[in-house]
């Protein structure tokens, strides 16, 4: 069963980040738990995504961009084939509605500061020139309500700036010019680092889920005692079979070739560029290969009427 690649075009630089609890859906001696979180929960999100826009049809979960005029090529995935991979419904459900780490994925959960979703506790913030060009695939990894939604015209880069200078306190991380590099760089947190961390964020006003997210997971693990972690990735493009990322400083994570680095001044050999296959749509198949073409059409034309 064919899968197509997740991302396609020019893709952003981004912040990836979990927080580590005990979990069990998750491997506890993971070498990159960042990316192990992404990878573990990645098909538990798709379900809690789409069941929250109502995109489960007859068993059927539907990618957000089927269409009546190219039905034989929608992807989905049966529901309950994904849940049996985690037990069933009922004992993922009730893991994470238990779980501390279970961030909300939605505005409306946001607000209320009430969680009804699965696999809440990782997540992307794309930041720097995220352009309407950038891939859209790329920005539904993120797998979160309104994931197309970046921010207005003030980055949130330019925002968290402006928050950490009115702190009226010296800051625990590594100095950079900007701030958010040196910040990010740390990867892991003390409490003290957190607590400042938390400071700042709730000094941030942004309509950005992915931004709202990440404010959320950081106030939780302050209020829990749990562990954060946050992985800073360069700008890169895909041509839909690789995708490659640019070099950049082996220190603060600034993407750049140059030594030493205009943002941290280390003079450290940059990280080369690197070259990855492309992620697939998991848990998404093309569907004509699961029900057939009719059962297919009718699915989507069903959803598409609803």
């Amino acid at each position: 069963m064919k899968r197509t690649a997740a991302i396609l075009g020019p893709t952003p630089p981004f912040l990836r980040w979990t927080i580590v609890v005990p979990c069990p859906f998750r491997d506890p001696d993971a070498k990159n738990v960042t990316d192990a979180a992404f990878r573990e929960l990645r098909s538990l999100r798709a379900i809690a995504v789409g069941e929250f826009e109502d995109r489960v049809v007859d068993g059927i979960c539907l990618h957000p961009d089927v269409s009546t005029e190219h039905a034989t090529a929608a992807i989905g995935f049966p529901v309950q084939e994904v849940y049996a991979a985690f037990g069933g419904k009922e004992k993922s459900s009730s893991a994470c509605r238990s779980c501390p780490a279970n961030v909300p994925i939605s505005a409306e959960e946001l607000s209320a500061n009430a969680t009804a979703t699965k696999a809440g506790c990782f997540g992307w913030l794309p930041f720097g020139d995220v352009s309407e060009d950038s891939s859209p695939g790329f920005m539904r990894l993120m797998e979160c309500e309104d994931h197309s939604a970046i921010d207005d015209a003030i980055s949130i880069v330019q925002r968290f700036e402006s928050a950490l200078e009115s702190i009226d306190e010296a800051s625990p991380f590594p100095i950079t010019s900007p701030s958010w590099y040196g910040v990010w760089s740390c990867k892991t947190f003390s409490m003290e680092q957190l607590s400042f961390l938390d400071r700042v964020c709730k000094k941030i006003q942004s309509d950005s889920i992915a931004w709202r997210r990440l404010a959320r997971a950081i106030q939780v693990s302050v209020e829990h005692d749990l562990e954060f972690h946050v992985e800073l990735n360069p700008p890169g493009h895909s041509d839909g079979q690789w995708w490659t990322t640019e070099a950049s400083c082996a220190k603060c994570g600034y993407a750049s070739p140059a030594i030493p680095c205009e943002v941290c001044e280390t003079k450290a050999v940059p990280l080369r560029s690197r070259k990855m296959k492309v992620l697939g749509m998991r848990p998404y198949l093309k569907l004509v290969s699961i029900v057939g073409e009719e059962e297919t059409v009718r699915l989507v034309e069903k959803y598409r009427s609803s």
